[in-house]
C-alpha cells in the first residue's frame, strides 16, 4: 500500500479511473472532481461543479457527476467542458452505475428513487424511474447485458429490477435499517461480473459475509467469510471477472481469488478509517492495481493485489535494479549504455554521434566493455548497489495572466487586481458567444462595461488608464487587439490592431502610458494608449507573463529547460518613457527568478509603492529588495486549514503591511458567483521559532527598517510619507529597546552589544546605558558610553563640515554681498547670464537706448534680465541717492516710490561716514499727484531721521543658519544665566549637547527653517512692527 494523500476535504468521497487508466479521477465535499495524471500527481486539475459532488464514475471519455444541484452533469474529458445534464432528482445523486457498452447509465438518489436513461442516438434519451424502495438508495448496479438492475438501499433490502418489464423480480435483507445515506451503518455496494454478468455479489452486513448469486436463478452459489469481513460494506469485481475486492467500515480491503474463493492479500487503512469506494484499474491484466478513498477525503493505491503476499513486485524491482547497475556482487559497467543513456546516441548508417558528429571507432565500445568485464569481476564497491538517478526535462510552464483564472473554466476571472475586475461568461465553451463584464473598484476611475465577447478574447489586463483585450488566432488566422482608453476626450475611446499571420496573443500588460503584447514569435510590441505602434522587441526566451505599473515593466520568461518538476524562469524589468518614441531601456539587466523547489509561478506583479512581488505555487510571497534580491514577505500556506485550500492573490501593500487575497476552499482559484470576499493577510516573515518573543521583535524591526527605506525613496517621488515613515521610526526604536532588555535578562552581553550597534539615536544609546547600569551590568555600560561618546563625536564633526562647507560655498558665491532690499525680493531667480553679441534682441535694445542718450552697453560684457537683478517693484528701498551727486543713477519710478520703511537699522562700521552720505531729498512724482519732503514727515520715537537711515550701508546677506544656529540664537541668554563661569566656545559646546536631546520633532522644526540669524533672532511682533503696511506709507506723503 502506498502512502494515502490529501485530495478533498473531510467527508463522503467517490472515485473512478479513466478507461485508459492513466487518470484517477476523483470527487468530494469540497465541490470538485479532480483529475490525478496517476497517483503521483501532486497538482491534478480541478474542475469545480457546485458546493458539493457526491458521486462519479467515466465512460466513453466523458466524465458523470452528481452535484449537489441535484443532477447528473456531464463533462468532456480531457478538456472537461460542460457537455449537458443527463437527468435531475429532487434530492441527493448517491450512486451512479454504466452497462458494459455505455448505452444506458443508472442513477440513484436520496429520494428514493433510481432513474435509468438511454444515451443511445436512436432511443431517443428514454428515461425509466423505478419505485420501491422506501429509504434513500445507497448503491445501483446495471448488468453488462442491460437486462437486470440491481440495487441497494437505507430500508435495508437489496432489490433485483428487470429492465424489460420494469418491474421488481428478487428482494434479499441486507442489515438494518437507515433513515439517511450518512446515517447507514454501511454503503452496501451490490455489483454485477463485468464481463457476462453471471454473478451477482452482494455485502451481507449481519452476517459479515459476501453472498454470490447466480444470474436468473438469484440461487447463492458461493458465501465468503472471513473474521475481517466485519461491518462489510463495499464488493468490487475486477475487469476480467476473475478476482473480488471488498472492503468494511473499519478500512479492511481484502482481494478475494473467485477460483479458490480464498484471500490472496489483506490490507488495511492506515489510521483504520471507513472506506468510501474502491476502483480496479481497467487497463491491468497482471499485477492489477486499486485506488480507493475514504471518508477523510484521502486516497490510497494498492499494486500488485493479485500476486499473493505481494512478492512479484519486489521481484519487478530488483530486476529493473539490476537492469540499471546491475546486481550488488557482480556490478558490470557498460561504456555504451552510459553514453545511450546520456542522450549521445549513434548513428546506425555512417556510426557518427547524432550531436558532435564524430565518426566512433568500432573497437571503441568492444573493448571498454571487455575491460569493464573485467573490472566487474573484482569485489563490488557499496555503492554497486544504488541505482542510477536519471534526469527527466520538467514540462514548461504555460502562459497565463497574472489575477486571472483557466481560460477553459465557463465562467472565469479574466483578470482581477488593484483596478477592478473582468469577467468573462461564456456559454457551452465557446467564448465567441460569451459577454465581458468590466468592473472598477473605484467608480470615479470609470464606470463599469459591458462588452460582447464576440471575437473570442482569453485574456485581458487592466489599468486607470486602459482596458486591453486579446486573444487567440481566429479561423483566418490572425490574432486581434483590442484597447479602450479611458482618458480619450475625443469620443473614440476604443482602437483594434491585427497582429502578423500566424502569431498569436500569449500574454498582456497595461501600464500609464503603454499597453504591451508578448506574441508566440517571442516578440514584445509595445503600444500608446492611442494606439500608437512604439517598439518591437525580440523576448529571449519563451514568455510567461507580463505586469505593468506605471512607466515598469515585468517579463517573465523560460530561461532554460528545468529538470526533474523544476522550472528555469527568468525575469527582467523594463522603464518606459512616455516622452520618446523609443524611451526604454532595461532597469534590471534579465536575471533567473527565485522559486521553490518544483514549483511554477502562479502570480507576478507589483505593489501598491511599485514594488516588483511574486507568488509561486507553493504561496511564497516575494518581493524584490534590489535587482537581483529577493526576500519572502508571506507564507500564505500557513494561513489556510485544509491542504487542497489557496490564497488567491490579488495586491499588497507594503506601507499598510497587508496582502489582499481570497481564499479558496478546495481550489486554486475563486469562484465568479457568488463573488468571494476579500481577505486581507498581514505580513509575516517566514523567520525561525515564530512563536518566540525574540522572533517577533525581531520581524518588527526588520519590517520597520524596510518601511523607513521605502519611505526615503517615495519621499523623492512625491509620495507622502511622513506618518507611516514616523511609525516606522517609533516602531524601530521600540523594538530595539525591548531586543536589548530581553538580550540583558538573558545575561547575552555581546548580543546586547549588536543590538546598541543599530542605535543611531543618542537617546537610545542613553536609555541603553540606563538600563544597563541599573540592572548592574557595569561592563556592558562601560561599552555603551564609549560607543555614545563616538557616535557624538562623529556628529559633531558632520555637522562642523557640513557648517563650513556651507559657509565657504556662501563666501565664494558671486553675488555674496545683496542688499537688503534684494534679499526680501520673491521673485528672485538665477537664469544664465545672456551675452549682448548672442542676443539679437538685447542688440536692437541697446541700439535704442543709445539713441535715447542713456548709457550705452559695453558690446563685450554679459548683462542679466531683469529677474537676474533681483529687483522687485515692491522692495522696499534703503538708500536714496542725489542726482546731482557724480555717478547717481535715475531716482525709481511707479510703486517704488512708496517703499520707503520706516525701520529701525543697526550701523555697521564698514559702511560710509554720516557726513558724506547725507543728500538732499530727491522730488519724485508718485502716481497720485503728491509730493514728499523729508521735513514733513514725523518719525516715530523709536525711528531715526531720515538722514540717519539714508547713511545706513546696506548689510551683506548672510548665510542661512543651521538648525542648531537658530535654535542656539533663542537660548544663548538662557544658558548664559545657567553657565555664568563658562566662555563662548563653552557654551556653544554645552549648547549642541542640549540641542542632541531633543526630540526628532523639535530638531526638525528648526531644520526646516529657512530665516537668516537676524529674521530668527526677532520676536515675530518686532517683525511685524518694522514692516509697515501700504497705509502707513502712504500716510507719510501729502496729497
Amino acid at each position: 500500500m502506498k502512502r494515502m494523500k490529501f485530495a478533498h476535504v473531510e467527508g463522503h468521497t467517490d472515485l473512478t479511473y479513466s478507461e485508459d487508466g492513466s487518470n484517477i479521477i476523483t470527487c468530494g465535499a469540497d465541490g470538485d472532481y479532480r483529475v490525478w495524471k496517476g497517483y503521483e500527481d501532486d497538482d491534478p486539475e480541478c474542475i469545480r461543479v457546485g458546493d458539493e459532488a457526491t458521486a462519479i464514475t467515466f465512460k466513453n471519455e466523458k466524465i458523470y457527476v452528481g452535484t449537489d444541484m441535484h443532477v447528473l452533469q456531464i463533462f468532456s474529458h480531457p478538456d472537461n467542458q460542460t457537455d449537458g445534464i443527463v437527468t435531475r432528482f429532487t434530492s441527493t445523486i448517491t450512486h451512479i452505475s454504466f452497462n458494459k457498452d455505455g448505452s444506458k447509465v443508472a442513477a440513484g438518489s436520496g429520494d428514493m428513487t433510481i432513474k435509468v436513461k438511454d444515451l443511445a442516438p436512436s432511443s431517443k434519451n428514454k428515461e425509466v424511474v423505478f419505485t420501491g424502495h422506501t429509504a434513500p438508495i445507497l448503491s445501483v448496479s446495471l448488468d453488462p447485458k442491460s437486462e437486470f438492475l440491481a440495487s441497494s438501499s437505507c430500508d435495508g433490502t437489496v432489490r433485483v429490477w428487470c429492465l424489460t418489464t420494469n418491474e421488481q423480480v428478487q428482494s434479499w435483507q441486507w442489515g438494518p435499517k437507515s433513515n439517511d445515506f450518512s446515517n447507514s451503518p454501511s454503503l452496501c455496494r451490490v455489483h454485477f461480473e463485468p464481463t457476462t454478468g453471471r454473478f451477482l455479489a452482494i455485502p451481507f452486513y449481519q452476517s459479515s459475509t459476501v453472498k454470490i448469486l447466480e444470474r436468473k436463478t438469484w440461487k447463492e452459489v458461493a458465501e465468503l467469510a472471513d473474521h475481517r469481513l466485519k461491518d462489510i460494506s463495499i464488493c468490487c469485481w475486477s475487469t476480467c471477472g476473475k478476482f473480488l475486492a471488498t472492503a468494511s467500515k473499519a478500512g479492511d480491503i481484502l482481494i478475494w481469488d473467485m477460483q479458490s474463493k480464498a484471500v490472496i492479500n489483506a490490507y488495511q487503512h492506515e489510521k483504520k478509517t471507513q472506506i468510501c469506494n474502491l476502483a480496479w484499474n481497467p487497463v491491468m491484466n497482471t499485477n492489477k492495481e486499486i485506488a480507493f478513498c475514504d471518508c477523510r477525503g484521502h486516497i490510497g493505491l494498492l499494486d500488485n493485489v493479485t500476486s499473493p503476499d505481494g512478492k512479484t513486485q519486489q521481484n519487478t524491482k530488483a530486476s529493473n535494479s539490476v537492469t540499471c547497475v546491475g546486481d550488488e556482487d557482480d556490478a558490470e559497467i557498460s561504456i555504451s549504455q552510459i553514453k545511450k543513456n546520456t542522450g549521445f546516441t549513434i548513428d546506425e548508417e555512417n556510426g557518427k554521434d547524432v550531436f558532435t558528429g564524430v565518426r566512433s571507432s568500432p573497437m571503441e565500445f568492444d573493448v571498454l566493455d571487455d575491460v569493464a568485464s573485467k573490472i566487474s569481476s573484482r569485489p563490488s564497491s557499496p555503492l554497486a548497489s544504488t541505482s542510477r538517478r536519471r534526469y527527466a526535462p520538467s514540462k514548461k510552464q504555460e502562459p497565463f495572466q497574472p489575477g486571472s483564472s483557466p481560460d477553459h473554466l465557463l465562467h472565469r476571472y479574466m483578470v482581477w487586481n488593484n483596478i477592478g475586475i473582468v469577467r468573462c461568461f461564456g456559454e457551452d465553451g465557446d467564448q465567441t458567444t460569451s459577454n465581458i463584464e468590466v468592473e472598477f473598484h473605484d467608480t470615479s476611475v470609470h464606470h463599469g462595461l459591458h462588452i460582447p465577447n464576440t471575437l473570442g478574447h482569453t485574456m485581458a489586463a487592466l489599468s486607470a488608464q486602459a482596458l486591453f483585450l486579446a486573444g487567440p488566432a481566429l479561423e483566418d488566422g490572425s490574432s486581434k487587439l483590442v484597447c479602450v482608453n479611458f482618458a480619450a476626450w475625443d469620443g473614440h475611446k476604443e482602437w483594434t490592431t491585427t497582429l502578423p499571420l500566424g502569431e498569436d496573443a500569449l500574454a498582456l500588460a497595461v501600464g500609464d502610458s503603454w499597453v504591451a503584447v508578448a506574441t508566440s514569435r517571442r516578440l514584445l510590441r509595445l503600444f500608446s494608449n492611442s494606439g500608437l505602434q512604439r517598439a518591437v522587441i525580440s523576448l529571449p526566451g519563451p514568455i510567461i507573463c507580463l505586469a505593468g505599473h506605471g512607466p515598469k515593466l515585468f517579463m517573465a520568461y523560460h530561461a532554460g529547460m528545468g529538470m526533474d518538476d523544476e522550472q528555469s524562469i527568468g525575469y527582467a524589468l523594463m522603464n518606459i518613457d512616455k516622452k520618446s518614441p523609443i524611451g526604454y531601456e532595461w532597469l534590471a539587466n534579465p536575471q533567473l527568478l527565485p522559486l521553490g523547489p518544483e514549483c511554477e509561478l502562479s502570480w507576478a506583479g507589483f505593489s501598491d509603492e511599485g514594488t516588483l512581488s511574486t507568488m509561486d505555487s507553493s504561496g511564497l510571497l516575494q518581493v524584490q529588495l534590489r535587482p537581483g534580491m529577493w526576500m519572502p514577505l508571506l507564507d500564505t500556506r500557513q494561513n489556510v486549514k485544509g491542504k487542497s485550500d489557496h490564497y488567491f492573490l490579488i495586491g499588497l501593500s507594503e506601507l499598510e503591511k497587508c496582502v489582499r487575497c481570497v481564499l479558496c476552499k478546495g481550489a486554486r482559484y475563486p469562484p465568479t458567483l457568488p463573488r468571494p470576499n476579500i481577505a486581507l493577510l498581514d505580513v509575516k516573515l517566514p523567520l525561525c521559532d515564530v512563536t518566540n518573543e525574540k522572533t517577533q521583535l525581531e520581524e518588527a524591526l526588520i519590517q520597520s527598517s524596510l518601511q523607513m527605506q521605502l519611505a526615503s525613496t517615495l519621499d523623492q517621488t512625491g509620495f507622502d510619507v511622513d506618518d507611516p515613515r514616523d511609525k516606522a521610526d517609533r516602531l524601530s526604536k521600540e523594538s530595539l529597546m525591548k531586543m536589548f532588555a530581553l538580550a540583558c535578562q538573558a545575561e547575552r552581553e555581546v548580543r546586547a552589544v549588536e543590538v546598541a550597534e543599530w542605535m543611531l539615536s543618542e537617546q537610545l544609546l542613553q536609555l541603553a546605558v540606563k538600563y544597563a547600569t541599573r540592572a548592574r551590568k557595569r561592563q556592558l555600560a562601560n561599552r555603551l558610553t564609549s560607543m555614545a561618546e563616538q557616535l557624538v563625536s562623529e556628529r559633531e564633526a558632520e555637522e562642523t563640515q557640513l557648517l563650513e562647507s556651507t559657509r565657504s560655498s556662501f563666501l565664494s558665491a558671486p553675488n555674496a554681498s545683496h542688499t537688503l532690499d534684494e534679499d526680501r525680493d520673491m521673485f528672485a531667480s538665477t537664469p544664465p547670464i545672456l551675452e549682448v553679441e548672442d542676443n539679437p534682441i538685447l542688440q536692437a535694445k541697446q541700439r535704442k537706448t543709445s539713441v535715447a542718450g542713456a548709457a550705452p552697453i559695453d558690446g563685450g560684457k554679459t548683462i542679466r534680465p531683469m529677474s537676474q537683478n533681483r529687483k522687485n517693484p515692491f522692495a522696499k528701498k534703503t538708500s536714496i541717492t542725489d542726482d546731482s551727486s557724480p555717478g547717481a543713477t535715475p531716482s525709481p519710478r511707479g510703486l517704488a516710490v512708496f517703499d520707503q520703511p520706516k525701520v529701525t537699522q543697526t550701523k555697521t562700521t564698514t559702511g560710509p561716514s554720516k557726513e558724506n552720505a547725507k543728500t538732499k531729498m530727491t522730488k519724485q512724482p508718485t502716481l497720485f499727484g503728491m509730493k514728499k519732503t523729508a521735513k514733513e514727515v514725523a518719525p516715530s520715537p523709536q525711528e531715526i531721521s531720515p538722514e540717519s537711515q539714508e547713511s545706513l550701508p546696506i548689510p551683506a546677506q548672510q548665510p542661512p543658519k543651521s538648525g542648531f544656529m537658530l535654535w542656539l540664537d533663542q537660548n544663548k541668554a538662557q544658558l548664559k544665566v545657567d553657565n555664568p563661569e563658562c566662555n563662548e566656545a563653552e557654551l556653544v559646546r554645552l549648547g549642541a549637547q542640549k540641542f542632541k536631546t531633543l526630540s526628532e520633532e523639535e530638531r526638525q522644526k528648526y531644520t526646516r527653517k529657512r530665516k537668516s540669524s537676524g529674521d530668527a533672532e526677532q520676536p515675530d511682533e518686532t517683525v511685524k512692527k518694522t514692516r509697515p503696511t501700504l497705509a502707513e506709507r502712504l500716510s507719510t506723503f501729502e496729497a
